[in-house]
């Protein structure tokens, strides 16, 4: 069973949940794979154009499959993450795009959605991290 959860944060005015304080709701030993599907931010640290980066992601077929420290490296280095879609799974042949948002969901273990900096959809089909997305984040 998929579970839908949605991260607002406590902050009224800004959303203060992180992709780290996310993934740090994995559970002990689970380590998927990782695609990046989306992402669109303005302002970086480092010297990254942001637009071809953009760009390289949303027209690769599959996605970027990138290790989790990379993706949180380069979501760290923007200034600003309006839009992002991260999927994973352990199985890596079902990391790739899917005709709608729900089918993404019902095919991949973990599908973190930030829409417009405003919040987060998470969809999982694993239980414990569920749980611990409900306990820490909501």
């Amino acid at each position: 069973m998929i579970e839908l959860i949605q991260l607002n944060g406590t902050d009224e005015e800004l959303l203060n949940v992180t992709l780290s304080e996310i993934i740090e709701c994995l559970p002990i030993g689970v380590d998927p794979f990782w695609t990046i599907l989306e992402i669109e931010g303005m302002g970086c640290k480092q010297k990254v154009n942001v637009p071809i980066m953009e760009s390289i992601i949303k027209n690769t077929p599959n996605g970027l499959h990138l290790s989790l420290n990379t993706i949180i490296e380069i979501v760290n280095n923007l200034n600003d993450v309006h839009n992002l879609l991260l999927i994973g799974d352990e199985n890596i042949s079902k990391l790739t795009r899917y005709n709608s948002l729900e089918e993404t969901y019902s095919n991949c273990a973990f599908c973190l959605n930030l829409f417009d900096s405003s919040y987060w959809e998470v969809a999982t089909s694993n239980n414990e991290f569920a749980e611990n997305l409900v306990q820490r984040l909501v």
